[in-house]
This record gives C-alpha cells, sequence and structure tokens, in this order.
C-alpha cells in the first residue's frame, strides 16, 4: 500500500513518529476524496483511530465529529480526515 507512492510512504513516516513520539494529532485535508480514500487505508492499516468529514457525511453531525476530534485524546482519534469543499458546510 504505501510503497506504491512517496509521498504516502512520507506521510506513513511522520505520522508513525508523531503517534509514537508525541501526544499530538493530525488533520489531513484533500479535494479528493479519492485521496481520502487512501488516507483512510492508511490509517486503517497502521490501526490509527481517525474521523472523516466529506460531502456523504450528515450535516447535523459535522460538528459533533469535529468536537469529538478536539476533545479526544490520541489514542482515542489519531487523524482528522477533512474534504475541502465539505469542511465549512454545517460546522
Amino acid at each position: 500500500l504505501v510503497e506504491m507512492s512517496g509521498k504516502l510512504m512520507v506521510l506513513d513516516r511522520l505520522m508513525a513518529g508523531m503517534y509514537s513520539g508525541s501526544d499530538e494529532k493530525i488533520v489531513l485535508v484533500s479535494n479528493f476524496t479519492k485521496t481520502l480514500d487512501w488516507f483512510e487505508r492508511l490509517c486503517r492499516f497502521r490501526g490509527y483511530e481517525y474521523r472523516r468529514l466529506d460531502g456523504s457525511t450528515d450535516k447535523t453531525k459535522r460538528q459533533q465529529l469535529v468536537e469529538y476530534f478536539n476533545k479526544s485524546s490520541q489514542k482515542s482519534c489519531f487523524a482528522f480526515l477533512l474534504s475541502c469543499k465539505a469542511g465549512g458546510l454545517g460546522i
């Protein structure tokens, strides 16, 4: 999975360093939901908890996702996958 793209390899290393070396969390933003799909696969493969907000996310649940990510610990929710086009709607 990761070896298919140099950019994914760099992202994988950055995320691994953050996850094991700090309490920081990460927000990954993309214009394309296909890219979010790859980010989601990477998170699942590495066992990182995440939340995703894109055009298919129910508008009534968007703010709840953001609040959960902001309040949660790194182990509860390490990554937030966000679509640029959906990010401003309902938040």
